[in-house]
């Protein structure tokens, strides 16, 4: 069941914002988005215990205002990483929730915006796909805690404003949601994409929607609980 909760306070409403959990401090981590007044640049944790979002004074330089990045935990490095964005270009963050600091890493990555990354277990890399930018084409991308490269084989078409989550039962990379127009879901080993076969009408075309491993149940979520066919 879903319940709503009551912060004393929250962030300013926002779209298009990165949220990130980190397991070290077990603190969800959001970055930017676009407000009433455009860009964002503010980073916040929300702490699910006891229920509090926290403005967090980030000590030094941090990303630029920016919406539709992308962000996720890397356990290569041990911090939550930001890619891209609209306004990053190939720009690679790390964020450190202790010392509460951005570092802005040597080696970009691919210019891109709308685009979905995750990490991918098997491979000990974070993967990339998808989103808007230039070369955008049909290729991952994956960091290796030092640079990005492209990895693996042609995968879906148009995937912008997706999810891309792991699949612990099936070591794959789910994909969800590429196009507005396409109801389909994609599994990725590392090499080869392959479009998984849902029965007609069971999955509605979507984006913008978030997703997340279910380990309770053994499935993942998006909106409403997907299981893989």
């Amino acid at each position: 069941n879903w319940a709503q909760m009551s912060p004393a306070v929250s962030p300013a409403p926002r779209t298009d914002h990165a949220v990130a959990l980190g397991p070290g401090r077990a603190r969800f981590v959001m970055f930017g988005g676009a407000g009433g007044a455009g860009a964002l640049a503010d980073t916040w944790e929300f702490d699910p215990v006891t229920v509090s979002w926290t403005n967090v004074s980030i000590v030094g330089s941090s990303p630029s205002a920016r919406d539709r990045a992308a962000m996720t935990f890397d356990p290569v490095t041990g911090k939550i990483m930001l890619q891209g964005g609209s306004t990053g270009g190939g720009e690679t963050w790390l964020f450190d929730g202790n010392a509460r600091t951005w570092t802005r890493v040597a080696t970009g990555g691919p210019t891109r915006a709308g685009h979905a990354i995750a990490y991918f277990p098997p491979a000990n890399r974070v993967v990339l796909y998808g989103g808007s930018g230039a070369g955008t084409g049909q290729t991952a991308w994956a960091w290796d805690g030092t640079a990005w490269s492209a990895y693996g084989g042609t995968g879906p078409a148009t995937a912008i404003e997706h999810t891309l989550t792991y699949d612990p039962r099936t070591q794959n990379l789910v994909l969800v949601g590429p196009s507005t127009s396409d109801a389909a879901a994609w599994e990725f080993d590392g090499a080869i994409w392959r479009r998984l076969p849902f029965a007609a009408g069971s999955l509605r075309a979507r984006n913008n929607h978030a997703a997340w491993y279910d380990a309770a149940r053994g499935h993942g979520v998006h909106h409403v609980r997907y299981r893989r066919p």
